[in-house]
């Protein structure tokens, strides 16, 4: 049975930080996602092969509120077709859901109180291999969300501040928000091919994005 992380009570603000895109009216940083192709109309073989999540059920809990998955209907990165999504991450304001599109699997953090979201978009090849990148979110008051997708098979992934902390994973998603007397620096995890290593970008010291 698929289990749905629960989290603290914490907005998510509508700001990327290595976020492909953001939704909701804010600008995009930067505005490299492929947008604009044809809506992907079944999840591929492959997606569910390297996300077992991708494989289960869509139930009501899936599904994106449509505010929030018409305009990302209407981006179409890669097409991404929200009405194949499926939940991993859920609270009352906030949640990650898992969306697959055309040889790309999307990450979509939506925030239920902005009307925002972030997406991240790793290639199949890339999630297949354990490589899909963590996605960095900025909050209020300094703190930070990390969050990401891995393959089946990777069971916790590990961050670093100066010390260690482990994150778990559920849904092939791992999702930890850190306050502002925290800032992780490296996350860490033993992917398919052996050890993964990615450095992590805080939004929060970024100079600002240009109008």
């Amino acid at each position: 049975m698929r289990r749905v992380i629960l989290i603290a009570v914490l907005a998510l603000a509508a700001v990327a930080g290595t976020a492909l895109a953001t939704g909701g009216g804010d600008r995009e940083h930067p505005p490299t996602l492929a947008q604009g192709a044809e809506l992907a109309t079944a999840i591929p073989q492959d997606a569910k092969d390297a996300a077992a999540t991708l494989a289960t059920v869509r139930d009501q809990g899936d599904v994106i509120p449509e505010h929030l998955a018409e305009p990302l209907r209407r981006r179409a990165a890669f097409g991404a077709n929200p009405d194949l999504s499926r939940r991993t991450v859920a609270q009352t304001t906030q949640s990650a859901y898992i969306v697959a599109g055309h040889d790309h699997v999307c990450l979509v953090l939506t925030n239920t109180e902005t009307a925002g979201w972030n997406i991240i978009c790793p290639t199949t090849q890339d999630l297949t291999a354990g490589r899909a990148g963590p996605l960095t979110v900025g909050l209020p008051d300094g703190a930070l969300a990390v969050a990401g997708l891995v393959p089946d098979g990777i069971d916790t992934v590990h961050v670093s501040d100066g010390t260690d902390q482990t994150i778990p994973v559920e849904n092939n998603t791992y999702y930890r928000v850190f306050p502002a007397d925290q800032t992780p620096r490296t996350l860490t995890y033993d992917g398919p091919d052996g050890p993964v290593d990615w450095d992590l970008t805080n939004p929060h010291e970024l100079p600002p994005a240009e109008p």
